[in-house]
């Protein structure tokens, strides 16, 4: 079975009930090698803050949501990788590569994806749609 390469989409929705999170639980339930960068942890704290501070969930639940994350990467659900100087330079050469608005965090879990043999899982359609382009396996969990 492949690794799988978690993006901030797929996590956040695995840890918080939204749109995406039955697919987001069957993709990462399917998978028993989960990979997550220290990019997606610092970005999964960003967005349950951004969704307490939009009122969309209660202070608590975000903070439970991001410690169980944290825990679950602790515990061995998720292999934690660095983002290196390598996925950089990637990340930079694909945003002149791929047709598409490219975000630069975006970019960077592509080139962690690509640059380690991973497939990747995401729920955003402009990664998807550039994860194709540039030859990396894309497992929709949108």
């Amino acid at each position: 079975m492949s690794v799988l390469y978690c993006d901030t989409s797929v996590l956040v929705a695995y840890y918080v009930p939204e749109v995406h999170s039955s697919k987001a639980e069957k993709i990462l339930d399917g998978h028993a090698q989960r990979v997550v960068s220290t990019l997606a942890l610092t970005e999964a704290s960003s967005a349950l803050r951004r969704k307490v501070h939009d009122k969309t969930l209660v202070r608590a639940d975000g903070q439970a949501a991001f410690d169980d994350l944290r825990q679950d990467v602790s515990n061995g659900l998720f292999r934690l990788v660095e983002i290196e100087r390598r996925h950089y330079d990637h990340a930079a050469q694909s945003m002149w590569t791929t047709k598409e608005r490219l975000r630069t965090l975006d970019a960077l879990h592509l080139a962690a994806a690509a640059l380690d043999g991973m497939h990747l899982t995401t729920a955003d359609d402009v990664m998807a749609k550039a994860g194709r382009e540039l030859g990396v396996t894309i497992v929709w969990a949108g």
